[in-house]
């Protein structure tokens, strides 16, 4: 057994607030009775003053990790940072995914409707249409917009996700045995006798697909043949877990950018199924009034994405083989991918036109 050397390393992990809420729930519901008595008597009872404790006793030589006691420490933070460091990859190729499709995937969106038939015509339409909305009506959906792009691509939104991820893992170890650290793996190995035999890292994410919001994410080809509202539903309702930690289908503080930027690419395949400039123009008219106060079309309620697709000559199939592609490196939780992908869709149409919305005088009301 490797015992802890030195309080060194102990004392830069545990000031991590995901590491503690690991340490803490592996020394609540894996160690057995006997090993937490032995924990105690050496280092106290856990509370919100044990780690500043024990690095004091660190700083003052008295704290000995050469014994039974020493052993079980070592243990326990051994397994959280192997259980922190695997969430911080998942959550790290999650963000290299994002980071390096984002571009791609909205700049390949945006080459494919700027050098598509009539797309000129699209802008000259909605420009005109939303020239005759008051700059004020705007001003909280560009604002809205602005911050939720921003958020996905400096970064907050992985860091959000790392502490969610965490949250996930520490819920399902809660549902722990006591039996000793020595169990711990054990409890995660098999489902049942005739279970195949996966490693310990593996049976916990794998875990985690039972809690919502993960357990309610669809694959790619579920989602393209979703109810268009239930997609804007579900990616809204991703955002408002992110934030809040709370997985339910409730709006987030970016429900007005989602639910704008998915009636814009709404719009833009209904303008190449309508293929008529003046026949859009009249459908727009009608409609713009229900996007400005951040609501999808009427319509949209009846159609999926891949209806749209097919009746607008959309091919979604290249995109399903780029998301599968991109999940191969992301074990375990790669549905998150149609999410983050789907959305990118919508992102890739509202990059497109913003420089139809930067044209409208943004002025503080």
């Amino acid at each position: 057994m490797k015992y802890l050397e030195s309080f060194s390393e102990f004392k830069t992990i545990h000031q991590d607030r995901n590491f503690n809420l690991i340490f803490e729930s592996l020394y609540e519901y894996h160690l057995s009775i006997e090993e937490r008595l032995i924990l105690d008597r050496e280092f106290g009872m856990i509370n919100e003053s044990w780690f500043d404790e024990l690095k004091d006793k660190s700083r003052r030589g008295a704290l000995k990790f050469k014994t039974k006691a020493g052993e079980i420490l070592s243990e326990l933070v051994k397994k959280s940072k192997e259980i922190l460091d695997f969430v911080n990859s998942l959550s790290d190729k999650i963000s290299t995914h994002l980071n390096s499709i984002c571009p791609i995937l909205t700049s390949k969106f945006q080459n494919y409707t700027m050098r598509s038939v009539g797309f000129s015509d699209f802008m000259k339409v909605l420009t005109k249409t939303l020239g005759k909305i008051k700059p004020e009506k705007l001003l909280e959906t560009k604002k809205n917009s602005f911050e939720f792009v921003k958020y996905i691509r400096d970064g907050e939104m992985t860091t959000n996700l790392k502490t969610r991820l965490t949250d996930f893992f520490t819920n399902v170890l809660r549902k722990g045995t006591n039996e000793g650290l020595t169990s711990l793996e054990n409890d995660f190995l098999f489902e049942n006798e005739k279970s195949e035999r996966k490693s310990f890292l593996q049976r916990l994410s794998e875990k985690i697909m039972s809690f919502p919001p993960f357990s309610w994410l669809p694959s790619f080809e579920k989602i393209i043949i979703s109810k268009y509202t239930k997609i804007v539903e579900l990616i809204d309702g991703f955002f408002y877990w992110l934030d809040t930690g709370t997985a339910k289908l409730m709006k987030s503080k970016f429900t007005i950018a989602i639910t704008f930027i998915f009636s814009l690419l709404y719009a833009y395949f209904k303008y190449r199924i309508i293929k008529d400039t003046f026949k859009f123009s009249t459908w727009l008219g009608t409609e713009i009034g229900t996007i400005i106060d951040n609501q999808l079309p009427k319509e949209s309620i009846n159609q999926s994405l891949e209806s749209l697709g097919e009746n607008s000559g959309f091919d979604f199939m290249s995109i399903l083989n780029q998301v599968k592609e991109g999940a191969k490196n992301i074990p375990y939780i790669g549905d998150i991918l149609s999410v983050i992908d789907t959305l990118l869709i919508g992102i890739g149409v509202y990059l497109s036109v913003k420089p139809v919305l930067d044209k409208i005088p943004f002025q503080e009301i």
